[in-house]
């Protein structure tokens, strides 16, 4: 069967993506999806042969999972689907995603498509901080047309990327800046609630730290790349101020999707962290090497012990 939507995990091993790929399989509509794991070739040894029989198509497309944006990147350009997902190790379709997200695709008009997300580790106010920042706007959403969506587990229209084929991997450091690019551009976004994904957050609390720092950065630096060195400098100056901006928002979205008021502390020095990562993506840009969040994406298991 010709998949009707490509789902694009970048991973180093399969016991990255069993459980997504579980939760895949357990969909009425397996067998209209193309799974497409990017990774090193010796994935494609590990894949075992009901899941090959399950899905529309399996791929394998060689990259380097830990310079994610890359992998990420070469997973959706490989896509055959007219439709693909950013997926992601630790973001898990609950039952009906699929149905939901492939009558939303079919409806006429829109150029990508998020779900509603929940929370996978509810148990710890340092889970609920994080999920609230990542994704608040989209843990109780209206369905309809949306200014924003979720940068992973979103999909778009694979004919979309063909522009941004040469610096794809720049865009996807941080995709929920690029889905603002194709807005910007006429792309219509909408939010399906009834697609539902739960996602794993950081509860360790050195790859919190690690993470809150790098997300903020990785945002900054890809928000102002075009930026004259002026602005970033005012931006850089103002940085101290984010906790204030967003502090008002992240506790309306935490408190909308049932988060619990054991994430206030933890809320309150996510966005401190953020607000550093942000003052030093704005001065300094990207830096040298792979973001160390891309380590805390690849394996979030090991860094959500709770």
């Amino acid at each position: 069967m010709t998949p009707a939507v490509s789902y694009v995990i970048p991973c180093g091993t399969w016991r990255h993506v069993a459980k997504v790929v579980d939760c895949l399989l357990a969909q009425d509509e397996a067998d209209e999806i193309e799974l497409v794991l990017a990774g090193p070739g010796q994935l494609a040894d590990e894949i075992p042969q009901h899941v090959r029989e399950r899905f529309a198509a399996v791929m394998v497309v060689p990259a380097q999972a830990e310079k994610m944006h890359d992998a990420r990147a070469a997973g959706l350009l490989a896509a055959t689907a007219p439709w693909v997902v950013i997926g992601e190790t630790h973001c898990y379709p609950q039952p009906g995603w699929a149905q939901a997200m492939l009558a939303a695709f079919r409806a006429d008009g829109w150029d990508a498509v998020g779900p509603r997300i929940e929370n996978a580790n509810p148990q710890t106010g340092m889970s609920w901080a994080n999920l609230a920042l990542d994704y608040g706007p989209f843990l109780n959403p209206r369905r309809g047309h949306a200014q924003a969506l979720p940068g992973q587990n979103a999909a778009l229209r694979t004919a979309l990327l063909q522009p941004y084929r040469d610096d794809l991997g720049e865009h996807m450091r941080m995709p929920y800046v690029f889905f603002e690019k194709l807005r910007s551009r006429g792309a219509r976004l909408f939010v399906e609630p009834a697609a539902r994904s739960a996602h794993l957050n950081v509860t360790d609390p050195h790859g919190w730290v690690l993470e809150r720092i790098d997300v903020g950065r990785l945002f900054a630096a890809d928000r102002s790349a075009v930026w004259p060195w002026w602005r970033r400098v005012i931006y850089t100056l103002g940085s101290p101020a984010v906790p204030l901006l967003r502090g008002r928002r992240a506790l309306r979205d935490l408190r909308d999707g049932g988060g619990p008021l054991r994430a206030l502390p933890w809320l309150i020095a996510a966005l401190v962290a953020s607000g550093v990562g942000e003052a030093i993506g704005y001065a300094l840009g990207h830096g040298r090497g792979n973001p160390r969040i891309f380590a805390v994406e690849l394996d979030r298991e090991a860094y959500a012990p709770r």
